[in-house]
């Protein structure tokens, strides 16, 4: 997540806010408390919370304003009653029957809501007059404020209120035989119109003519809005340094030195193999003797290859969206932005990218392919202070990415998007820098382009920001991490209800049927370390033993793959790189993942994969509680109304919020969180 307050915090495994804890305590706390009994104080909090609490909720449009019976907004400033007209002696004002929000999106932030209410318009000849209602909540594109709460409050008043600025986009209504109109209006938060930003709006046409300048809403021209055109402009310029980097060197060229001065470079110098050897013969007549088959490759010849930092690419985009409008409040440069430097994934010491020249890690151990074969020994630009995270992480945005891979995806956006429609998905092309980058790790990584939403301040609406995280999560993410817990008893009834399913994906759930039938007919087959699948600090998942560290020796079922990728990224500086190479060696990375091994928490070892730990698996958690504001996306849980087996070590399960659902009514206001589970194999 963005460095919003100061501290990165991983939108996927994060702590519960202080105000939701300390009010969560304090009900648990006031729950049962009786009403009558010696020394009781009939007016204190514990009472009210118990007996005395009512939902309230106000929605407000263009001079009209709902509310339901707790809300206050059936009377005068004098306290009378003004409900009731005296033409049909039926309500004057709507009449709000029920509010329901939910979280949406990626990152299940972008709100998302639905009011129903009932109002008795005045009857006319020409039909029903509705009057500021139909203005206010009749007409998509029409802003809302949706306020809701407790009538009491048990500790703390921000979890015990909410608010929702939102658009009307979505509205039905029909009439009942008493004339009147029951409606349902769908909301959603401002800044999800970012979910469908574009970039560059200059495409030529069909015939290859390019098109007109491009204006803004205002009428003033778009300048620098291709990334690629930037690119090559910057290369075209004869101004453009073109350094001589020898093999194993790099040269930094910064924003000021290129024409656009919009993107700064790097230039790394590589050992590069243009021609492609031939493991199997391709000639379908087998032509080829054995002595051409044989033939070793031409040596490699060193080039020079040009790289951006993910970041800057952000930064670009954001600049290009800021250019499309021209400030305000409700501008789209404010509700939307693109993120990745200061993120944070894990430094891995054996890793390398698959494809360097497309994807690479500025740093002196994961950019290192070789004695010979280090631009960065002498510093890291990726790694701990020296890229603005803590030491044994990497920060996202100062990843490399090839210009050549850079331009190619770019225009494959823009082609996407030859409609020509302002503002349509850029996440996708987000997502295929993050399908590359993952790629050149063997999916050791797991980047993604994440949507959510800021809380808005006053009448300014929240940001939509478009974040590139790690869905996998580094051991120093979890380790600072302390989970709330529902404990669960007759005396604290926190939970209204609780509920647990299983829905392993179909992969999985053949493997689990293949287990249970080859155990039924007394058979070890299809098990991995069947010896050990009961023995102290193994987990087994399915038909598998994750147990006992990696020594670099190999274990059963665990190949040396440590030793296959040193030996093959020395094999580089020789060999030169190119696409078979990047195969063979993204095989082994994939192998290395695959083959990882833990112990318990009471077992010895370490383990170097941070995507083993705190891993999801196929169990969601439901809980309905009274209602509650502040619980997010990613907010980390643990709850003792489960099995005791899914909390007790080495399994220690926790679970995060995915999804979030508020129901208001006269009665009731709950709040119903879905969870995923996850299992922390064990100290790493």
């Amino acid at each position: 997540m963005p460095n919003i307050s100061g501290v990165y915090q991983s939108p996927f495994y994060r702590q519960v806010d202080g105000g939701v804890w300390s009010e969560l305590n304090a009900r648990a706390a006031h729950y049962g408390k009786k009403v009558r009994g010696s020394g009781e104080d009939y007016t204190a909090k514990s009472v009210m919370w118990s007996y005395g609490k009512k939902p309230w909720v106000r929605i407000a449009g263009e001079g009209v304003t709902l509310g339901n019976p707790h809300s206050n907004v059936m009377s005068n400033r004098n306290g009378d009653l003004t409900l009731y007209s005296a033409q049909r002696n039926q309500p004057k004002f709507p009449l709000l029957k029920s509010l329901e929000l939910s979280n949406e999106g990626t990152m299940g932030s972008l709100l998302k809501g639905k009011f129903t209410f009932v109002m008795y318009p005045t009857i006319t000849n020409s039909g029903f007059v509705m009057g500021a209602v139909e203005n206010a909540f009749f007409t998509p594109g029409k802003e809302v404020s949706i306020r809701w709460g407790w009538s009491v409050y048990a500790a703390n008043a921000g979890a015990c209120t909410g608010f929702m600025r939102g658009i009307i986009y979505n509205f039905n209504w029909s009439v009942n035989p008493d004339l009147s109109i029951v409606a349902d209006c769908q909301v959603v938060s401002a800044a999800t119109i970012a979910t469908g930003m574009s970039g560059d709006q200059t495409n030529p046409d069909q015939q290859g003519t390019p098109a007109a300048i491009q204006v803004d809403v205002l009428g003033q021209p778009l300048v620098g809005s291709n990334l690629a055109s930037v690119i090559d402009k910057d290369f075209a310029d004869p101004a453009f340094p073109a350094p001589t980097v020898a093999r194993g060197a790099q040269q930094y060229i910064p924003r000021t030195g290129t024409a656009t001065q919009l993107l700064e470079y790097w230039a790394i110098g590589l050992p590069f193999q243009a021609t492609e050897p031939e493991s199997v013969s391709t000639d379908p007549n087998e032509t080829q003797t054995a002595q051409q088959k044989a033939a070793a490759p031409p040596p490699p010849v060193d080039k020079v290859f040009y790289y951006v930092k993910l970041g800057s690419v952000t930064e670009f985009i954001n600049n290009l969206i800021a250019s499309l409008e021209a400030g305000g409040d409700n501008a789209v440069g404010r509700l939307f932005r693109v993120t990745s430097f200061g993120n944070v994934t894990a430094h891995s010491p054996v890793i390398k990218s698959a494809s360097p020249i497309e994807v690479y890690f500025p740093d002196s151990v994961m950019g290192e392919y070789g004695p010979t074969l280090n631009p960065f020994a002498t510093g890291a630009i990726l790694e701990g202070a020296a890229g603005g995270v803590t030491p044994g992480d990497i920060n996202i945005g100062q990843i490399l990415l090839g210009t050549d891979f850079v331009k190619e995806t770019y225009k494959k956006f823009i082609e996407n998007n030859s409609a020509n429609i302002p503002y349509k998905n850029i996440t996708s092309f987000f997502e295929e820098i993050c399908k590359k980058i993952n790629e050149c790790t063997g999916d050791c990584y797991q980047l993604t382009a994440n949507l959510f939403e800021q809380e808005g301040v006053g009448r300014t609406p929240g940001q939509c920001i478009l974040s590139i995280e790690d869905t996998n999560l580094s051991k120093s993410v979890t380790d600072a991490i302390q989970e709330f817990v529902f404990g669960v008893n007759i005396y604290r009834p926190l939970i209204k209800s609780a509920s647990i399913t299983c829905k392993p994906p179909a992969a999985s759930a053949a493997a689990a049927y293949t287990s249970a039938r080859a155990q039924s007919q007394g058979s070890n087959r299809g098990r991995v370390n069947a010896d050990v699948q009961n023995t102290p600090g193994s987990l087994r998942t399915g038909d598998q033993v994750l147990s006992g560290p990696n020594t670099g020796a190999g274990t059963a079922g665990d190949p040396d793959a440590k030793g296959e990728i040193a030996a093959k990224k020395d094999g580089a500086v020789s060999a030169g790189f190119n696409k078979s190479w990047a195969e063979q060696f993204r095989g082994l990375l994939q192998k290395y993942k695959k083959f990882q091994t833990t112990t318990g928490r009471s077992g010895a070892g370490s383990q170097d994969g941070h995507w083993l730990n705190a891993a999801i698996y196929p169990i969601d958690l439901s809980l309905t509680i009274d209602g509650i504001d502040g619980l997010k996306f990613g907010d980390t849980i643990k709850c003792m109304a489960i099995p005791a087996r899914y909390n007790t070590p080495p399994w220690e399960t926790v679970f995060t919020i995915v999804k979030v659902n508020h129901v208001l009514d006269d009665s009731k206001w709950e709040t119903t969180i879905t969870t995923k589970a996850r299992i922390n194999f064990g100290d790493q």
